[in-house]
This record gives C-alpha cells, sequence and structure tokens, in this order.
C-alpha cells in the first residue's frame, strides 16, 4: 500500500510567497493547500487537519498569531512560522505560543524543504521522556545548531530539537559519549551572536538519520538564564 502524501496548509496573504511555497513543496512530494488569511485557515483546519501549517505572521483579518491562539487548545498540527520578521522577540513569542520552527523571509529552497521533513518526523513535539523532561518545561524547537567541546572546537553541526531549563535535545550525524561535556551554540533569527550553553551528554541514541542526544545545562550565565526563561514563557 502506497503511503499517503503528507498535507500541508501554507498560510499567507502575499500571493507570489503562496504559489512559490506551494510548488517547492509539492515538487517534493507533499500533498498543499492554501489560504490567505488567517480566517481562512482556521476554518480549512477546521475542516480537515493537515499534518504541518506554515504561517506568516503578519496577515489582515487574522494574522499568524491569532492563529496561534486560536488553535492552541485543539490538537493543532506542528507549526513552521516563515515570516519577514528576524528580530529575537517574535522569534521568541512564537516559540512561545507553540511553533516548532522559524523560518525567515527570503528562505532557502532546501532549508524550507529541510525544515519541514524534520517537523513532520519529530511531530513538532519532543519524543523522550526522562525524569529531567518532566521536571522543566520543554519546548519544541527546530534551529540549526553547532556542538563544540569545551575549548569550542566544533565537534558537529545539528538540529537543536527541543530545550528546557535544564537541558536540551540535539539531532546529529555523528555519536558523542555519555558524559562528554560540550558547548551548545545556537543563533536564533534577530538575536546577534550565538547563545552558547554549556552542559553534559546525558545520553545519546541512534536514529535512522542519526544520533539523539541529551543534553543537561550547567553554570548558566545570568544572561543564559534570562533567556532561556524568555522562551519558555517564565516569569522571573
Amino acid at each position: 500500500m502506497t503511503e499517503a502524501k503528507k498535507r500541508i496548509l501554507v498560510v499567507d496573504d502575499d500571493e507570489d510567497v503562496r504559489i512559490i511555497v506551494a510548488k517547492i513543496l509539492r515538487g517534493t512530494g507533499f500533498e498543499v493547500e492554501t489560504a490567505v488569511n488567517g480566517r481562512e485557515a482556521v476554518e480549512k483546519m477546521a475542516e480537515r487537519r493537515p499534518d504541518l501549517l506554515i504561517l506568516d505572521l503578519m496577515m489582515p483579518e487574522m494574522d499568524g498569531w491569532e492563529v496561534l491562539e486560536e488553535i492552541k487548545d485543539h490538537e493543532p498540527p506542528p507549526v513552521v512560522v516563515l515570516t519577514a520578521r528576524d528580530d529575537y522577540d517574535s522569534f521568541a513569542r512564537a516559540v512561545r505560543a507553540g511553533a516548532a520552527a522559524h523560518l525567515v523571509k527570503p528562505f532557502r529552497f532546501q532549508e524550507l524543504v529541510a525544515t519541514c521533513h524534520s517537523v513532520l518526523i519529530s511531530g513538532g513535539k519532543p519524543k523522550r521522556a526522562t525524569r529531567e523532561r518532566r521536571r522543566n518545561q520543554r519546548r519544541g524547537l527546530l534551529v540549526e545548531t553547532q556542538v563544540l567541546s569545551r575549548d569550542k572546537a566544533p565537534l558537529a553541526v545539528g538540529e537543536l530539537v527541543d530545550i528546557s531549563h535544564g537541558g536540551a535535545q540535539v539531532q546529529l550525524q555523528v555519536r558523542l559519549d555519555v558524559g562528554s561535556p560540550v558547548r551548545l551554540a545556537y543563533r536564533p533569527p534577530g538575536g546577534g551572536g550565538a547563545l552558547l550553553l554549556e552542559g553534559l551528554v546525558k545520553w545519546c541514541e541512534p536514529k535512522d538519520h542519526g544520533h539523539a542526544l541529551g543534553l543537561s545545562f550547567s553554570d548558566l550565565s545570568p544572561q543564559l538564564e534570562r533567556s532561556l526563561r524568555d522562551l519558555l514563557g517564565e516569569i522571573g
């Protein structure tokens, strides 16, 4: 039996963006539907839930923020925010609102396709339940990430899958030993320099396309503590 195509709903008030994104995704094997604003998107999702939502933030009638608020209590699909806004506040707000990934216009075609595949594979949600995960609020988040040794030598490039106040899950092409001290570097949109988070490898599991690693943070500076609280929507 042939596996059904994954269905993606693309929401953007810019017709050129809708046409380009739909063409790219259809050409890589997805079923694609489009909506011109948030209101139309919500109506279409009520009729048939997509496997993935690609959402612009600034739209007439009902913007992306309102869409995220509207669908949050109704088993929403994973959301990729596709926006011209590259400031850190918008990035952090989108993550807190439930976005699994954040792409800035203009985007690279390969980046769009790779992000959609990654979010669909993960379901937009962290998958490993651990004591640390239960103690800390976590955010599903796909961001290109670099893992460094403690002396800042590059070890691997991968994706940050989710993050909490105490640690993170990272998808890499290489295996790292449990107990290895590392630095996790990721550069949020509009965030200036990369954030460096020190920690230890707590677990490492093979996956179809590399390895999933669990990292535990340590010795965070007050500035990094504030950045994590901001992403997680914590007060303090």
